[in-house]
């Protein structure tokens, strides 16, 4: 999994790239470049957002200008993420498991279909693995 990170990170140009699993009340990054954090609670998350809908990615081109995240203090404190992409990961029985997802100090001004597209493939790629780790063990 760490290598569809980096991968991500590099071929986006972003600050950090991650895949995430969400529960309840945290969000777990079981894989992540660009970041030494691991463990957030989920009312802070991003992922959190993106998992609602299935399928589609989700993306905040500038959280500070966005009033469903003014109040965050991941944004606010440091402004660790302005930027923001996830594409949910979806298994077969089409329970979204988290995310993968992308995030950057700066703002963006747009997140087209084709980035859409290779984000949706990236995660797509976490949840064969997921997948083949059932099988396997």
């Amino acid at each position: 999994m760490q290598d569809l990170v980096t991968q991500a990170r590099e071929r986006f140009g972003t600050g950090v790239a991650a895949v995430s699993i969400l529960s309840r009340d945290w969000q777990y990054l079981i894989a992540a470049s660009g970041t030494s954090s691991r463990t957030y609670s989920r009312r802070m998350s991003l992922c959190g957002h993106a998992i609602i809908t299935p399928r589609a990615v989700f993306c905040v081109e500038d959280a500070r200008a966005d009033a469903r995240f003014a109040d965050n203090p991941v944004l606010i404190d440091g402004a660790q993420a302005r930027f923001y992409a996830g594409a949910p990961l979806v298994d077969a029985e089409q329970f979204a498991l988290g995310t993968f997802c992308l995030f950057d100090r700066n703002p963006r001004a747009t997140f087209g279909a084709y980035e859409q597209m290779h984000l949706k493939q990236l995660a797509d790629g976490a949840v064969a693995r997921f997948a083949a780790l059932r099988h396997d063990g």
